[in-house]
């Protein structure tokens, strides 16, 4: 599998950017005609435990972070809702395996991170989580970061066949 480096980040936003005059609002589109269990599954996790700002953070990096796996890794699996959960729960084993094994919830997040099939892509969308959190209108608690960068994790992970699942 191949790994997805910043510049191939970048590059692959800044077309967008320049060919659609709103962005987000075409990739999401684009997501949900693609991929609508994932679609659904971005407004529907977590129930109505995220605010407004919250759930747009993690829907607007959740997009970006797919349209970049698309493009520059061609997957074309479409995910279920079932296999996205699935993956959610193994994901939340590994960090609370990690945080007992470290005894700091905050390294054993980088950790999980750092040990991600794609940690480039999963770092960008992480600082990108934490730079956006005075973007939005309403707060984005510092609580509620690690449940989104789990969420993007999954997101990311879930798209390569060979994303982690045993």
């Amino acid at each position: 599998m191949k790994r997805i480096r910043e510049d191939e980040i970048k590059e692959a936003l800044g077309a967008v950017e320049a060919l659609h005059e709103s962005p987000f609002e075409y990739l999401a589109a684009l997501m949900k005609a693609e991929q609508p269990s994932l679609y659904e599954y971005l407004y529907s996790v977590e129930g109505g435990g995220l605010s407004e700002a919250e759930r747009a953070v993690l829907v607007h990096g959740a997009v970006m972070g797919w349209y970049i796996v698309k493009e520059l890794s061609g997957t074309g699996t479409i995910l279920d809702s079932e296999y996205l959960y699935n993956y959610l729960e193994i994901n939340i084993d590994l960090l609370e395996e990690r945080d007992r094994e470290l005894g700091d919830f905050d390294e054993a997040l980088f950790s999980v991170v750092d040990e991600s099939v794609q940690p480039v892509l999963l770092g960008f969308l992480m600082d990108y989580v934490v730079e956006q959190q005075d973007e939005y209108p309403g707060e984005i608690s510092d609580e509620v970061i690690p449940v989104i960068v789990l969420h993007l994790k999954t997101v990311i992970e879930s798209l390569f066949p060979d994303g982690g699942l045993k």
